[in-house]
C-alpha cells in the first residue's frame, strides 16, 4: 500500500462566499489511477459537506455548489 499525504485546503463558495477549510488525503504513488490521485475527506470545517467516498466533490451545504471537485 502507497504512502499518503495528508493536507489543509481552503475551501469557498464560489455562488454564495461561504468559507472554510477541508483536511485531505491523498495518495501518494498513484501507479494505478494514472495522473490523477485518490482524495479522501479527513475532516471538514464550515458549512460544507461530503459523502464519505473517495473523490467525493465537497458541496456548500447552504446553496449546494461543488466547492471542490
Amino acid at each position: 500500500m502507497g504512502t499518503r499525504e495528508t493536507y489543509t485546503e481552503k475551501l469557498a463558495c464560489p455562488k454564495c462566499g461561504t468559507t472554510g477549510s477541508a483536511k485531505l488525503e491523498e495518495n501518494a504513488n498513484p501507479l494505478h489511477r494514472g495522473n490523477r490521485l485518490d482524495r479522501k475527506v479527513i475532516e471538514i470545517n464550515g458549512p460544507f459537506q461530503a459523502e464519505p467516498k473517495l473523490d467525493a466533490p465537497i458541496r456548500c451545504a447552504q446553496c449546494d455548489a461543488v466547492v471542490l471537485d
